[in-house]
């Protein structure tokens, strides 16, 4: 995070109970990061593409690698 790179999560919480919890505190950091929880492992790629949407949203225009 000290070089600019956010952490973004997204726990299965069928998996872990509480997991949402520990992520928005242990995990994520960084500019406009955040949680996004996904009930059980049927409902994981629904909510994995809502992230990914999320993400390249907040991407400014022309950054990334290279």
């Amino acid at each position: 995070m000290a070089a600019g790179i956010t952490i973004n999560g997204l726990p299965i919480l069928d998996v872990e109970a509480g997991l949402d919890e520990y992520y928005a505190a242990a995990v994520v950091g960084g500019l406009r990061a955040f949680v996004t929880v996904a009930c059980d492992a049927a409902s994981f790629p629904q909510i994995l593409l809502r992230k990914l949407v999320a993400e390249l949203a907040a991407t400014p225009t022309g950054a990334g690698p290279g």
